[in-house]
Parts: C-alpha cells; sequence; structure tokens
C-alpha cells in the first residue's frame, strides 16, 4: 500500500499555478524538478503493521490518517482560501483537530522516525561506552560471560566500542518498524495537547512565498530561551506553513504578532522549514536564491542526537 505521509490535499496549497497536480521539488546539491504531488512523500506500507490480536497486517493506521485528513481539510482549505482570514474565528474544536493533525504531521513522517531511531542508537552506545570506559569491569564482563577469554582479544573489543561509529553499524530493519510506529502515536498524544494551548497566529505573505517540505513543522527557539535548553513543542515556537502565502505560528505567552510577513520574516520561516527538512523541499517557484538557501543546510542535521 502507497502511503503518503505528508498529505497531498496539504500539498496542493503549494502547487504551481494553473497546474493543480504539479509542484516544485528541491533535493539539496540537485536542481529543482517538476513533479506531481501524488508521486512524492509516499513509502510503500509505512503505516501497515501487524496486529498482535490477529496475526495479520493491518492498515488501521493508514485509514485513521485518511479520516484525520478528511476532517481537517474544509479547516485549512478556510483559511487559506478566505481574504484576510482572522485566527480568533477557529472554534475550540477546530483548534484540536488542527492540533492532532499537525503533531502528525511531524511524527507520521520518515524524518520523524529517523530521529527516533537516532534517540535509540545514541542510548545503546552510550551505554556500551560507559561499560568501556572503565577496563577492569569491562574485562570481568567479558569473561564471566565466556565470549572471549583473551586478554588482548578484550582489549581490542573494548577500544572497538570505544570507537564505535568506526567499528559498528547499529541496523533496526524493516522487523522494528512497528515499534518505531507505535512509539510515534504515543509520542502524538504528548504533542498535540503542547500545541493546542499555544497562541495561534497567521502570517501573511503579499508576494515572497513560503515553502514546505517532507517534514514541514518546524520548532523555532524563543529569543529568551536560554540556549544551553532544548527546544521541544512546549517551550518552543511552532511553524506550519499551510499554503504559499500563509504560515501558522504557534508562540508560547502572548506577544505582539504583525499579521503581514516582509520578506525578511518569510526567508526565517523558510530556513527553518529547510534546515528541519529530510530530504526535500516544495514549492511553486524554482527560484534561484530558494536552491542556493536550501544547498546551505546540511541533510539529517535536524535528525542529530546528542547524549552527553
Amino acid at each position: 500500500m502507497r502511503c503518503h505521509y505528508v498529505p497531498q490535499f496539504y500539498l496542493k496549497n503549494f502547487t504551481i499555478s494553473d497546474e493543480s497536480e504539479h509542484i516544485y521539488a528541491y533535493r539539496r546539491k540537485s536542481k529543482p524538478f517538476k513533479t506531481k504531488t501524488r508521486s512524492i512523500v509516499a513509502k510503500n506500507n509505512l503505516y501497515i503493521f501487524k496486529d498482535k490480536k490477529t496475526g495479520k497486517k493491518s492498515d488501521k493506521v493508514e485509514r485513521m490518517f485518511s479520516w484525520l485528513e478528511g476532517v481537517v481539510a474544509p479547516i485549512i482549505n478556510r483559511i487559506v482560501n478566505q481574504s484576510s482570514f482572522n485566527i480568533s474565528s477557529l472554534s475550540n474544536q477546530d483548534k484540536i483537530i488542527l492540533s492532532e493533525f499537525i503533531a502528525y504531521l511531524h511524527t507520521r513522517n520518515l524524518s520523524f522516525r529517523e530521529q527516533q531511531k537516532n534517540i535509540h542508537s545514541a542510548g545503546i552506545k552510550m551505554m556500551m561506552k560507559f561499560g568501556a570506559d572503565n577496563k577492569e569491569f569491562f574485562k570481568r564482563e567479558a569473561r564471566d560471560l565466556k565470549i572471549i577469554k583473551n586478554d588482548e582479544e578484550i582489549e581490542d573489543l573494548r577500544q572497538s566500542i570505544l570507537n564505535f561509529d568506526k567499528h559498528f553499524k547499529i541496523d533496526y530493519g524493516k522487523e522494528n518498524d512497528d515499534y518505531f510506529l507505535k512509539n510515534a502515536l504515543l509520542l502524538t498524544q504528548r504533542i498535540s495537547p503542547a500545541i493546542f494551548y499555544k497562541e495561534w497566529h497567521l502570517l501573511e505573505s503579499n508576494n515572497r512565498v513560503f515553502v514546505t517540505s517532507d517534514n514541514p513543522v518546524s520548532l523555532i527557539r524563543p529569543e529568551n530561551l536560554p540556549q544551553f535548553r532544548g527546544v521541544g513543542f512546549r517551550n518552543g515556537y511552532i511553524a506550519v506553513p499551510i499554503s504559499q502565502y500563509k504560515c501558522l505560528l504557534l508562540v508560547t505567552g502572548k506577544g505582539i504578532i504583525k499579521k503581514k510577513a516582509n520578506r525578511e520574516n518569510v526567508d526565517f520561516l523558510n530556513g527553518h522549514t529547510m534546515f528541519y527538512a529530510h530530504k526535500f523541499i516544495y514549492s511553486n517557484m524554482a527560484l534561484k536564491d530558494i536552491e542556493n538557501n536550501f544547498n546551505k543546510t546540511k541533510e539529517g542535521a535536524s535528525e542529530k542526537v546528542v547524549i552527553g
């Protein structure tokens, strides 16, 4: 089953004028190319899992996403298509649905799954290196396991673990996809309320276009947040472009947000979209400055995990 991890109805808000099925795709270090929305941001059987009760493959998650997209599409289309839309006119029910959609938009894609694997891998490497740091402890444990008896081989293994990335690679394989899918679904339930209780704003651009990506939700560090603090959904700002001329900005605390976004604001938000992009960004235009700015970002930078 072909599973789209960024909905097609959403991508249509960024399609080329008079070509509702086509969009420009940018990849780092490559020229932008025109493609159809149905041909991108999709992977076979991404949400298909093995039901423990029946032992059979299930598409319940894919059907749940389809249902949610059907509910949220009219709300987003209303915001996009209505001139000078007043964000305060959204009902609490509208915000609940949008919060769920934004949370899943963040957790259902390949970038989030890669980040979760990186977190898991970093934890494994940290524990292994912790044991290898103590030479006598490592030697004793290796002897007790009776895997290696030779002290020289034990020391070679210890040094290899201390230089883990040089000698080993963690491969989770397809058999662990269900675990990461379940983890993403559970985390979404924690993210969604944090989104709902933000201060909601809608930024509009008259001419400079917003871009989107294969990982459209961006976290922005507030100016008053110390650099040693991590940025998350509770303490950070959240930007979600919803069309080429409109972007949702959800902030912590009340503040004065200008409704009209100038070129500098749009470029700032686009910069975050580019940073968080897994592999691709998308736009209704093929512009050299978008291409150049995207090339300044590094693939995988937003998914990197460091555990001290």
